[in-house]
Order: C-alpha cells, then structure tokens, then sequence
C-alpha cells in the first residue's frame, strides 16, 4: 500500500510541475500521443496458466523545447485468455481461470535523431498496475466462482523505435516492469513482465 500511495504521489507532483512550468514560460511544447497493442508476459511460476495477457493503451508525452527530455503518462488494460485445468487433488472438479489488469506509468523519455523520420527511444519511470483474478470451478451442473485482486508498483524501463510520416507515427515498442509485488489474498506474487508492442501515433 505504501508503494501505491508514493506512485500517486510522485504523479501529483509530476503535474504540479509541469503546471507550472507551463504557466512561467512560452517556450515550443513538443507533444506525441500514441495507441499502443500487443502482449505481456507475467512470471510464469506465479501466473501460469494465465501469464500471457493481450493489452491495448494511451501513451501521452511531452516538453519544452529546451528540454533533454519527454515526460510520459501511460494508461493501459488488458486480460488474458480463459484458462481451463484440472487438479489431482480435486477430482472431477474444472477450473477457469482468467486475469486481467488496469495500469498507469509516469516517468521520462528521451527521443534521438529527432530531425529524422526514424526516431529510437529510452525511457525509465514508475508503473502501478492492478491485477485481477477470476476463477470458477464446476462440477456437473454445479458451480463457484471466486476473484482476488492486488497491485503493485515497480521500475519501468522502456525502448522503442518510431517512424514518422508527415504528423503519423508507427513503430514498435518494448516495455520492462522491475521490482514489483502483488498481494493477492494471503499470496506475494511478482508482477514483474516484459512487453512487446505496435505503436499507431500522432505528432501535435
């Protein structure tokens, strides 16, 4: 919980910031907002069977055009497929299980070649997510379901590739989440992941 309070924090103080920054200065604000889609891949000791998620997002950042550096907000979601299994220890019995996840990220990202259409990227920040599972069990025509829920915040490190074409944006993209724990009920899992994504984007 101290983990999440400090993210919100740090995000509060990040907009009071740039706030002000916008109010002292007339400086050039350089901004990209980009679509983002593809896949996550959860620690599959502690997910398994539904460690891979499909994901779709907002990615927003900007700065002045003085500058080193872009400062981001991510919002994303996403859930994995429905998962069937069985356990020996409970015969007869069919589990479905399921997860999915809301997420924010806020840090700074630095663009090279900027004058050129082909645009690399680093970036590092902060990423708080909050997971969910759903699981049912039946047996014949009998059946239960049960949800749990927990977030954790971690290091984000981030890599990408853009290409622009007049104001559009395409590329790919490459996202880390380090450091993180969820607990879940009475379980301390990772929520550490790596991710891949396809950018669709606009320069403003």
């Amino acid at each position: 919980m101290s983990k999440n309070i400090l993210a919100l924090a740090l995000l509060a103080v990040f907009f009071a910031i740039t706030g002000v920054a916008a109010a002292e200065t007339n400086e050039k604000i350089i901004t990209n907002f980009t679509l983002m889609g593809g896949q996550r891949s959860l620690n599959s000791s502690d997910w398994k069977p539904v460690e891979t998620q499909t994901f779709i997002g907002g990615d927003f950042d900007f700065r002045y055009e003085s500058w080193p550096a872009s400062m981001f907000v991510v919002l994303a979601a996403g859930q994995s497929s429905e998962a069937t299994g069985y356990l020996s220890s409970y015969p007869g019995i069919t589990f479905k299980v399921k997860s999915s996840f809301t997420e924010v990220d806020v840090g700074a990202r630095k663009y090279f070649n900027e004058e050129q259409n082909l645009r690399p990227y680093l970036g590092a920040g902060l990423g708080m997510a909050n997971y969910t599972f759903d699981v049912t069990a039946t047996k014949g025509t009998a059946s239960a379901s049960a949800a749990g829920s927990g977030s954790g915040v971690g290091l984000l490190l981030n890599a990408g590739l853009l290409w622009r074409i007049e104001r559009i944006i395409i590329g790919g993209d490459v996202r880390m989440l380090t450091g993180s724990k969820v607990s879940i009920g009475s379980a301390s899992i990772t929520g550490d992941y790596t991710q891949l994504g396809l950018i669709l984007g606009f320069v403003f």
